[in-house]
This record gives structure tokens, C-alpha cells and sequence, in this order.
């Protein structure tokens, strides 16, 4: 029986040796070169970024220099007094400040009225109104008054809206309302000048049919010389 035992421990001793050589010899050293490995390809990949990142970054650098010159450019070019300038131009009203406020000698007695009772406050509510017509016209009031005006009107009667196609900037202030009244023009005066050169272009073209009729028959452009003297007609009006 201990002959026995002492066989089967020599066995596992045996085995438990071999199995401990392995895992010193082996099993261990393989997974330190693994974590070695992985720890390799690591600092691998982070030289290989560093690597990237720092050309990139070179690559970029005369693209921002360009984009720094363009923005020293930029700066350079500003004008603050022409900038102003330009502001001024563009909003200036035109509007006259209003003149000075008379005196009223309140001394002075009263207007009677008809029945010999003195209208009180007549003058000074007529003066007051006035001095509100005359202070409120031709400032930013008037045309916010007019503007509310307009709103409300909206859902009037038609003639307003008939009124309202014909645009005359009188919402505007004098130089505001001069420049829109100046572009205008200048509209009606290149379209003037097209309908002119069509016009001058159908007569010859008529002609042309006039005097060969294979080429067309003159009576097809009478038409479009009606519907373009009715054109020009509208833009001598307008």
C-alpha cells in the first residue's frame, strides 16, 4: 500500500514539475513577449501620429501665413473716413432743422368769438398744432405715422392700394427719397432706349419684307410695333 502511494506521488510530483517548468519556461515568457508585442505597436502608432501630425502641420503653415497676409491685407485697406463717408451718403435725410419758435405774448388779450366770450385756448391749440405739423414733417415721426396709417388701411377700400402701386417714396427722407426718385429714372431711360433700338430693328425689318417678300410677309410685324409703341408710350408716361 505505501509502495503504492509513494508510486503515485512520485507521479504527480513529476507532473506538477514538468508543468511548472512549462509555465516558467513557456507559458510565462509567451505572454510577457505578447504585452511586449502589443506595447511595441503602441508606441508605434503613436510615433507614426506624432510623425503624421507634424507634416500636416508643416503643410498647413503656408496656408495660414496666406491666410494671416490676406487678413493684414484686409486691415491695411480699411478706411474708417471713407467707410463714414459712405454711411453718411447712404442715410443722410436732407431734412432742414426747423426754425425757431416765435414768442407768444400771452399779455396779449384773447379773440373773442361771435358771442363776445373769449375763445380760450384757441390760439394756443392752433399754435400747438402748428408747431406739431411743422415739427413732425419731414422727420422719422411722420413717416412712422404714415407708415401706421398704411397698415390700418390695409383692409380699406381699393382706391388706397391704387394709390399705393404708384410709389413715390414720399415715406422717405428729401435725399433718400431723390436717390430712389434718380434710380427710377434712370430704369425708365434704359428701358426707353431698348424699346427704342426694338423699335428701329422691327421698322427695319419691316422694310426689309417691303422690299422682298420672300423674306416675310410686312403686315406680321405690325403687331409688335402696336405692342411696342404702347411699351414706349407707358414709359413716356411713367
Amino acid at each position: 500500500m505505501s509502495d503504492e502511494c509513494k508510486t503515485e506521488y512520485a507521479n504527480h510530483l513529476q507532473k506538477s514539475n514538468e508543468l511548472q517548468r512549462r509555465h516558467y519556461a513557456e507559458l510565462m515568457p509567451k505572454i510577457f513577449n505578447q504585452l511586449q508585442d502589443m506595447e511595441e505597436r503602441r508606441e508605434a502608432c503613436i510615433q507614426n501620429f506624432m510623425r503624421q501630425s507634424a507634416h500636416i502641420h508643416r503643410q498647413v503653415f503656408p496656408i495660414i501665413d496666406k491666410c494671416l497676409e490676406g487678413v493684414i491685407k484686409a486691415a491695411e485697406i480699411i478706411d474708417p473716413k471713407e467707410d463714414t463717408r459712405q454711411v453718411i451718403e447712404r442715410y443722410k435725410s436732407g431734412n432742414m432743422p426747423p426754425e425757431d419758435i416765435p414768442f407768444d405774448d400771452l399779455s396779449n388779450p384773447r379773440p373773442e368769438s361771435e358771442n363776445g366770450i373769449p375763445s380760450r385756448g384757441s390760439t394756443s391749440l392752433n399754435y400747438s398744432t402748428s408747431i406739431k405739423s411743422e415739427t413732425l414733417r419731414g422727420t422719422l415721426s411722420a413717416a412712422r405715422f404714415k407708415k401706421r396709417g398704411g397698415i390700418f388701411g390695409i383692409f380699406g377700400s381699393n382706391k388706397s392700394n391704387v394709390d399705393d402701386s404708384k410709389d413715390d417714396y414720399a415715406d422717405l427722407p428729401p435725399n433718400q427719397r431723390r436717390k430712389k426718385i434718380q434710380a427710377k429714372i434712370e430704369q425708365i431711360q434704359n428701358q426707353f432706349t431698348q424699346e427704342t433700338a426694338v423699335r428701329d430693328g422691327l421698322m427695319k425689318m419691316r422694310q426689309a419684307y417691303e422690299q422682298n417678300s420672300a423674306l416675310g410677309d410686312p403686315n406680321s410685324v405690325e403687331g409688335q410695333l402696336t405692342e411696342n409703341g404702347q411699351k414706349m408710350e407707358k414709359l413716356k408716361t411713367e
